[in-house]
């Protein structure tokens, strides 16, 4: 069996090297400019391909796209974060066409940063699920899932895990193929949840909403994305990266936001919407070239700091 490889990351590029070191044939890839934050790129996925000595083209263009395709006499694309949905004439240079790499539980969650607003939703597990692209998004039928136990993790645990499960489920695929396209399960469209993009301004905490609310936002904003954030009296910006709940011991009247008291820690706790309380575990303030010790300690210089709309 010939496979493209078709996309971007790291965990693309992990899967091809997976799938030769396991006797598989990579005939062709297929990749286009990265972002910034990427540790694979273009140079990366060219470099590999020389090695095996196959086609390689990095772009958009359509129509070379599917020259390359169909030069290589590729039989299925594997692939992961495509720019774009990979339309039907390209699909059909493969014979089993394109199965794709999607983090989210489908079909609940369809589209942009779907292990984010799993977090933010309070789910218990995110899935990797591998899918047989169609004409719609994130819409057609599914070959295969692996599933992530949420339970106090962050987005960066969970970026982790794809960087490890996403290479093995390919394998996975690719090893029994033939089972895998018999078996393919059609997606539910009355089930379905698109997710919409999130930016980073959207990682603003409303100290109104219950601790564990923020608590949620506080994991799915944390590396590799860009923090949740909230802003002190006189503007400064302190990104914050880890939290936890606290058990009020008493009840407290005061302004969601406020600066409550200095766990035994070290670390400042907040108070919140309905009286919750939340620890504030590791923060930075960027503009100001602070880290944990230095940002907690110019959030706690005074007990009468607050947490404030910017």
């Amino acid at each position: 069996m010939n496979i493209a490889l078709i996309g971007r990351t790291q965990m693309l590029l992990d899967t091809g090297k997976l799938l030769v070191k396991n006797g598989f044939t990579i005939s062709c890839i297929v990749t286009c400019k990265s972002e910034d934050f990427y540790t694979a790129k273009e140079s990366d996925f060219e470099a590999f391909a020389k090695d095996l000595e196959i086609p390689f083209y990095c772009g958009t263009n359509k129509e070379q796209i599917i020259t390359t395709l169909k030069d290589s006499k590729s039989d299925v694309g594997f692939s992961f974060n495509w720019l774009t949905i990979l339309t039907s004439n390209i699909r059909s240079c493969l014979t089993h066409g394109i199965f794709n790499a999607h983090p989210g539980d489908l079909p609940r969650y369809q589209g942009n940063a779907c292990p984010n607003w799993a977090i933010i939703n309070k789910e218990n597990t995110i899935a990797l699920s591998i899918y047989q692209m169609d004409d719609g998004l994130d819409s057609g039928p599914i070959a295969l899932k692996e599933y992530f136990d949420l339970e106090e993790k962050d987005i960066t645990d969970v970026y982790n895990w794809l960087e490890d499960i996403s290479p093995k489920a390919y394998l996975k695929l690719a090893t029994d193929f033939e089972k895998a396209i018999q078996s393919l399960e059609p997606q539910d469209p009355d089930n379905a949840l698109r997710c919409l993009p999130r930016k980073p301004q959207d990682s603003k905490i409303d100290w109104n909403a219950e601790s564990n609310s923020i608590l949620n936002l506080v994991r799915a904003s944390s590396k590799p994305f860009s923090g949740a954030f909230s802003f002190l009296e006189d503007g400064t910006k302190i990104e914050i990266w880890k939290a936890k709940r606290v058990k009020p011991q008493k009840e407290y009247l005061g302004i969601p936001g406020q600066i409550v008291y200095r766990s035994k820690d070290g670390n400042p706790i907040i108070l919140c919407g309905q009286g919750s309380l939340l620890e504030l575990l590791s923060l930075t303030a960027k503009e100001l070239s602070l880290e944990d010790k230095e940002a907690k300690k110019k959030v706690l210089s005074s007990l009468r700091n607050r947490f404030v709309e910017a």
